[in-house]
């Protein structure tokens, strides 16, 4: 037999739950079941049903209702004592004995650090609730017990709640910690959790809003202030404390493998791979620089897997864009819930301090974007592309990439003889110059003894990503910023301060060199009537966006 008393009182057998009788029947073995393996005399299980005014007849009821008991619980053990009865139970035969065992074992295990474990240990126990404790029966002794029941779990229900936070999941415990708030305001461990959740989730006015309810309610009902705790932990608030962000993970984390496929009928660039591959073995941040189409994302992807194998904590490939944004990502994809953005950089290094990642950034445009993802003590690195050189990041050496030779190019480009070379000076040795014109060559023979405006005409038309990736660049510019640009089409010089910003937006490199694609979309918004030598736009490229 088993026996449950968190929620209604029941027994179970093998066959099933056991028909119990009234409600006078079910805290008659509820009184039993309190004093499990110790005699309790007749009267004071008439104590614990009727209190201090039981009915004449109570004893014999109680008589009647332990004979009734037997006969309904087979496999009970319900001994006959001179003054009493008394109930004999195993360790795990009452709901409540494994739970008052349990909670202390939390306890221990939150205290020791091993907070998933604490939390698996604390949802076990509480998951053996099915309503309030000794539901539907009454006596002052049961309603007492009831209540202390109920207060272990309150203990225990927040002791998940604090271990939850140490892992770092406050989004998941504010709708909880809010309700058990609401429903035990004075409980100011409740309180502190809640503001401390609210916080991590980057809602710090609604957090020291949660302190001043708790603080108006003391006031008015006690005349008592928080304790110390509590106004300590707002001020920490309202200062943005370091110590308030999410402790370092001690729990396992997963081992992203995120690298793209390296691009088919890859060529050249020995030199700068071997180097690359030595900044990164030495645990250094490499950046790849150089012009739209000129292979940096194809030879990053070239360098990190041959690397991969060097990195057991797992690869990550990040798009560049804002810092909080790419933390998140980062965290979400080492199996950590991302903190507030106060505390994502704090958790970002403590991860990565104990697993060497390799970190791949796409398509960068300022140091600013890759200095919080900086690993700091460990053993990972970071491999970096984008159109400028980003000297500022502490520690980064720079490979700056340039056209292909013309050995190289005509290899890429699949193709020999003088009209071959001709596309190849075209091109400029830009390698995503010579993709597409490997796809024009393939279905427009005749390309190669067009005239160079209208070469340029033609590749900008076969990959619509590229273009449209280079426009939005374009787009952010000032107008005398795109005015330059445009004069790009008629071969014409930049400025120092057009060059700038012309680098900034990657549609130039560092040193102002402009990639033949780059002056494809230059011819195309300086002549809105370019000549039309391939009409339709549905030329495109099967290869993916990293030859790029």
């Amino acid at each position: 037999m088993r026996y449950a008393i968190l929620g209604p009182v029941e027994a179970h057998a093998n066959t099933g739950a056991v028909p119990l009788g009234g409600p006078r029947a079910q805290a008659v073995l509820a009184a039993l079941l309190l004093s499990a393996n110790s005699v309790v005399s007749v009267d004071a299980v008439v104590d614990m049903v009727w209190g201090e005014r039981p009915p004449r007849t109570g004893r014999r009821q109680v008589q009647n209702h332990v004979s009734a008991l037997r006969l309904a619980l087979t496999g009970a053990r319900i001994e006959t004592h001179p003054n009493g009865y008394r109930l004999l139970l195993g360790p795990d035969d009452l709901d409540a004995s494994v739970f008052e065992r349990a909670a202390p074992d939390a306890r221990r295990l939150l205290a020791q650090g091993c907070a998933r474990e604490a939390v698996s240990c604390a949802r076990t126990a509480l998951a053996l609730w099915r309503g309030p404790a000794l539901a539907g029966i009454s006596g002052p002794a049961l309603t007492d017990e009831a209540a202390r029941l109920t207060e272990l779990r309150l203990d225990v229900e927040t002791l998940r709640l604090e271990a939850e936070l140490a892992l770092g999941r406050h989004d998941d415990v504010i709708s909880d910690l809010t309700a058990l708030t609401r429903a035990h305001p004075v409980r100011e461990r409740l309180v502190r959790h809640l503001m401390t959740a609210l916080y991590r989730a980057g809602r710090k006015a609604d957090a020291l809003a949660a302190c001043d309810a708790n603080r108006r309610l003391l006031a008015d009902q006690f005349g008592l202030e928080p304790v110390p705790e509590v106004l300590d932990l707002r001020q920490a608030i309202l200062v943005d404390s370091t110590e308030l962000g999410v402790a370092r993970p001690a729990v396992t984390v997963s081992r992203p493998r995120q690298l793209p496929w390296p691009a088919p009928g890859f060529v050249g660039r020995v030199s700068e791979q071997a180097r690359l591959t030595r900044i990164v073995t030495e645990r250094r941040t490499a950046v790849i620089t150089g012009g739209p189409g000129i292979g940096k994302s194809a030879l990053a992807a070239r360098v990190a897997w041959a690397l991969a194998d060097r990195f057991p904590g797992g690869q990550l490939y990040l798009s560049a864009g804002a810092p909080g944004d790419l933390l998140s990502d980062a965290l979400t994809a080492l199996g950590v819930r991302p903190a507030g953005m106060a505390g994502r950089a704090g958790q970002y290094r403590a991860v990565l301090a104990d697993r060497p990642t390799l970190v791949v950034i796409e398509d960068v445009v300022d140091a600013e974007q890759v200095r919080p993802l900086l690993p700091g003590a460990g053993d990972s690195a970071v491999l970096v592309t984008g159109a400028r050189a980003l000297l500022a990041v502490e520690g980064a050496e720079v490979v700056r990439l340039s056209g292909l030779g013309e050995a190289e190019a005509l290899r890429l480009l699949g193709s020999g003889g003088r009209e071959a070379r001709r596309m190849v000076g075209m091109c400029a040795g830009n390698p995503g110059a010579l993709r597409a014109a490997r796809v024009l060559l393939d279905r427009f023979p005749g390309v190669a003894s067009v005239s160079e405006d209208r070469w340029l005409s033609a590749l900008s038309l076969v990959d619509e990503q590229v273009r449209r990736r280079l426009r939005r660049r374009y787009d952010l510019l000032g107008e005398r910023a795109r005015a330059a640009f445009r004069g790009l089409a008629a071969n014409s010089g930049l400025s120092g301060l057009a060059q700038l910003e012309l680098a900034d937006a990657g549609l130039v490199d560092e040193a102002g060199e402009v990639s033949v694609l780059a002056r494809c979309l230059a011819v195309e918004l300086s002549s809105p009537t370019r000549p039309q030598l391939i009409r339709s736009r549905q030329v495109s490229m099967s290869v993916t966006p990293s030859a790029w």
